[in-house]
């Protein structure tokens, strides 16, 4: 190996004469961002992957043995792997992240470049309650370290790049650079100054690139906001963050103490029995526990909520109100306990992912006791009957009092025979009027929700000469009324859907 010695030493002796010290950190930057985002793309595929073939042949509408043998076979592969390869503890990345650099400076062992992420592969593959995040992230660090430590960089720079694979592992494992760049100088306490910005910046968006390019632009948790932000719920809001702050102290000193009492078991085929079997008894009981969780938030956010009961004796039970709430109160309490289980019995993983499900399933259980509790105010009109058909108006009834309220509109419906702006008295005159006429009266246009203008330039117009045309003809304002359109055409895709999931009328309604 002397020719690689010669020619290492050469290289070295090369570029600190041609290349000034703050580029090359550039450059080093630069390169631990695109390995770590590899290394992300690698973590993420590995676990997916290992989790869909393990259970994709499970039955949704039952329970399985498998999810309580599973966990325990993973808590067992990775102890093996664990003692007999690596030697050393890799649990808590972070912790051993934020030890590096306050005691060995800087300094992280080589074998950090792939342990933690096939350890954690086993572990969450195999079902272990913990996500992949802290898993990254001392991958992360540990490339930026060692990258470092090949050039012979210092102390100092060798921090900076313990940092920048850090922020590369959190921007390419969310999709979200910036998050990254926060994480680092927020957690690791970085100092905030253009000379470490700058390589933090370039790490994160060249690992979120390497990403984006590999596995597509979707994010972790995919959501839309429908409804505009209202006044009246923000008590709701406080309440929500009241509880969610008490969750969190329950969801820290349980951690701690339940991984205490696991890891006081000193032998380690007891602890692996032990931790394994009650690990693999909590995800048999509750399988929205199995892995990292963010197939059940996807659920949540996407109003399937059902979902939660799939592979469960519950499931012929998913109906029943109170038995989705009762299951719900259950994974806030009992997630933490399944972490616990998992990194202490001898798994590897982070406890960022499953604060993150713990938190979203209490927000989910807030929003569904406050829709349980509140008067959604919608109103079920049957406006005519025919044969072996009806047709039905579905209304908030203060939103239609609110627009007959309007003298412009009760002025134009006043032409029309209606002699109250009493909303239900409106409603029964409209149904008089279909049932004399058979066919759509032009004022219900209103009753739809329709411009005032566009109603009546359809009537003057004869339905001709609109400026565009969607979910009805547009005489004023188009561009407004397009972006209405897509609204509209969203709302009847996901609502279609869910029509389709068997969701009842009672379900479709939101509180507003």
């Amino acid at each position: 190996m002397s020719w690689w010695n010669n020619w290492y030493v050469s290289f070295l002796s090369w570029r600190v004469r041609h290349i000034k010290e703050r580029n090359f950190i550039v450059i080093l930057s630069l390169l631990v961002g695109i390995i770590t985002g590899l290394a992300g793309v690698f973590l993420k595929n590995s676990v997916h992957y290992t989790h869909q073939f393990l259970t994709e042949r499970l039955q949704i509408d039952s329970g399985s043995l498998l999810f309580f043998i599973l966990p325990f076979i993973g808590i067992w592969l990775t102890s093996l792997f664990v003692r007999y390869f690596v030697r050393e503890d890799i649990s808590h990345g972070v912790t051993k992240v934020l030890y590096a650099i306050s005691r060995r400076n800087s300094m992280i062992k080589p074998h950090n470049n792939y342990s933690s992420m096939i350890a954690s592969t086993i572990t969450i593959g195999f079902g272990g309650s913990v996500g992949t995040e802290a898993t990254i992230v001392l991958t992360g660090a540990s490339i930026g370290s060692n990258m470092a430590r090949f050039f012979h960089m210092n102390y100092k720079v060798m921090t900076l790049m313990i940092g920048c694979g850090a922020a590369g592992a959190i921007a390419g494992i969310f999709k979200a650079p910036i998050a990254g760049i926060v994480f680092t100088l927020e957690v690791l306490m970085l100092d905030l100054t253009m000379a470490s910005l700058v390589p933090l910046m370039i790490a994160a968006i060249s690992s979120y690139v390497i990403v984006y390019f590999l596995m597509g632009e979707g994010v972790v948790l995919e959501f839309a906001v429908h409804e505009h932000f209202a006044l009246a719920n923000v008590p709701y809001y406080i309440i929500l963050g009241i509880l969610c702050g008490l969750v969190s102290v329950y969801f820290i000193r349980t951690n701690i103490r339940i991984e205490k009492f696991i890891t006081g078991i000193k032998n380690q085929f007891k602890r692996i029995l032990v931790g394994g079997a009650l690990l693999g008894l909590l995800i048999y009981i509750f399988p929205p526990l199995y892995g990292e969780g963010y197939s059940s938030l996807e659920a949540l956010l996407t109003d399937n909520a059902d979902a939660l009961l799939n592979n469960t004796y519950f499931f012929d039970f998913r109906n029943y109100a109170f038995v989705v709430v009762l299951y719900v109160i259950g994974l806030v309490f009992i997630k933490v306990v399944a972490t616990a289980f998992t990194n202490g019995s001898g798994g590897v993983g982070g406890v960022f992912a499953p604060s993150l499900f713990t938190g979203g399933v209490t927000g989910f259980l807030i929003a569904y006791l406050i829709n349980m509790l509140r008067d959604k105010g919608v109103l079920c009109f049957c406006l005519n009957l025919h044969d072996h058909t009806a047709l039905i108006y579905v209304v908030r009834l203060r939103r239609l009092q609110a627009d007959l309220s309007d003298p412009a509109v009760g002025e134009f419906l006043s032409s029309f025979g209606y002699t109250s702006k009493n909303a239900i008295d409106a409603l029964l005159i409209l149904r008089q009027h279909l049932m004399q006429s058979g066919t759509f009266p032009h004022e219900i246009g209103i009753f739809l929700g329709y411009p005032l203008a566009d109603v009546k330039g359809f009537i003057i117009n004869h339905g001709h000469n609109c400026l565009c045309c969607g979910d009805w003809k547009v005489y004023s304002d188009p561009e407004n009324a397009v972006k209405t359109f897509r609204r509209y055409c969203k709302c009847k895709q996901i609502y279609r859907r869910m029509w389709e999931q068997g969701k009842d009328l009672r379900q479709l309604t939101v509180s507003a």
